[in-house]
């Protein structure tokens, strides 16, 4: 009758019953199992858990779930490296250390299958003086184990396909049933604005993420365009003459033809806008650097005394 004792002494294997939860959303059981001393324990001052604590010694203790897939996922994924040391104790009373040797996914799928641990009872006898020999072994206190320090090289694994659907990253060997591996928020990237410089003309444009990971800030350099060909003359004002008074103007003109009118400085410019408005008072001269004139001509209105010649160049207002 003892052969037929669990862990729990003094109840014989037949007679042990597993609990178990309804989900009433899904109208399901499924079995529970209770929490270990460590997932219950807490460091007082800085609140971290005892399976938190061991994991940062490599080596965390877990309680069993009924199989050693299910066991081996309740490691949490932040807690899942290679070389990570899981132990646990089945309903047999065994206890078993394994390492994980397999990384290249930390998804349930993988991590709670057999290939990707190796017992470390099975592999090398704990404790000791461990060294590697000559011809490969490992050597415990000087003694040839018969165990490979490096095992034989494993085939190619296959290589998932993944997508992006439903808030997570997913992959799939088949493209027909996909799992997921993590949250998408997990690496949603964040884009800032950096610092925009202008570059010189004839320059490549720039982009440099001057932060790292995935929130990006990004200073940009834009290169000035090179000078643009020289427009076409305005429509500006040609300066005919002077005039005493505004009613001394032309009736009819062309427009931008325009007149200084009055006897003295500052002079009032009048400038035919159109054949409605006519000539209009746009301000008065402070000034006149210069005028239009189809080479030099006397101003009869004044003697003959105010000429201006620009030798027939074209000339303007200022």
């Amino acid at each position: 009758m003892e052969d037929r004792k669990d862990i729990c002494e003094g109840y014989e294997r037949d007679s042990v019953q597993q609990l178990d939860k309804l989900a009433k959303d899904k109208n399901e059981r499924f079995p529970i199992y209770p929490l270990t001393y460590i997932q219950a324990v807490y460091d007082a001052r800085t609140k971290e858990r005892l399976d938190s604590i061991l994991w940062k010694c490599n080596n965390v203790y877990l309680p069993w779930m009924g199989s050693a897939g299910d066991t081996r996922i309740q490691l949490p994924f932040w807690m899942r490296r290679k070389g990570i040391i899981i132990t646990y104790k089945n309903l047999d009373e065994e206890t078993i250390t394994e390492k994980l040797t397999y990384d290249l996914c930390i998804a349930d799928d993988f991590f709670r299958l057999d290939s990707s641990w190796t017992r470390i009872t099975d592999a090398l006898p704990v404790g000791g003086n461990i060294t590697i020999g000559s011809n490969g072994n490992w050597f415990q206190d000087g003694v040839d184990t018969g165990f490979k320090a490096q095992g034989p090289k494993g085939d190619n694994g296959q290589v998932p396909h993944l997508r992006l659907a439903g808030g997570y990253v997913k992959y799939s060997y088949d493209e027909e049933v996909w799992y997921d591996l993590f949250p998408l928020i997990d690496i949603t990237p964040s884009v800032k604005v950096g610092e925009v410089k202008t570059l010189p003309a004839g320059s490549k444009a720039s982009v440099t993420n001057v932060s790292g990971d995935k929130d990006a800030i990004f200073d940009f350099g834009i290169p000035m365009g090179n000078t643009g060909p020289k427009g076409e003359k305005g429509d500006g004002y040609d300066l005919l003459g002077f005039r005493d008074t505004a009613d001394a103007l032309p009736s009819t003109a062309n427009i931008g033809d325009a007149y200084a009118v009055g006897t003295s400085s500052p002079y009032h410019l009048y400038v035919w806008k159109d054949n409605v408005s006519k000539f209009v008072d746009i301000g008065s001269l402070n000034e006149i650097k210069a005028s239009i004139f189809d080479g030099g001509r006397a101003d009869s209105n004044y003697g003959g005394t105010r000429t201006i010649d620009c030798g027939g160049a074209d000339a303007y207002l200022v």
